[in-house]
């Protein structure tokens, strides 16, 4: 159970973390500035965890795949918890839990 728990734990985190980061990246004018808004604010959400999962960030990708949009990714390795020793005849999820939220950024 507790094995479980901290994975959904860390799918919820990747996902919240995601959408802050992609809400955060709108206050900015040019996409630099978006992508530095966006990790700024996925660290910064990650380590109020009180560095519980800031071991596991393993990338933060933000760029505008088309024009008006822009895309925060964040990604998590979950063998830095090392959950597989605490329940070995449980089969753990999928390693790389991942969440990409999409915003748009304005215009007409």
């Amino acid at each position: 159970i507790i094995t479980y728990s901290l994975y959904f734990t860390v799918q919820i985190a990747v996902t919240a973390a995601a959408a802050i980061g992609a809400r955060a990246s709108v206050a900015g004018l040019a996409d630099g500035e978006r992508q530095t808004l966006a990790k700024t604010a996925v660290s910064n959400f990650f380590t109020s965890y009180g560095g519980f999962l800031v071991s596991g960030l393993t990338s933060v990708d933000a760029h505008a795949p088309a024009q008006g949009t822009f895309q925060v990714t964040v990604s998590y390795d979950i063998t830095s918890l090392n959950l597989g020793l605490m329940g070995g005849f449980v089969p753990v999820p999928g390693a790389n839990p991942t969440a990409t939220v999409t915003v748009s950024t304005g215009g007409l």
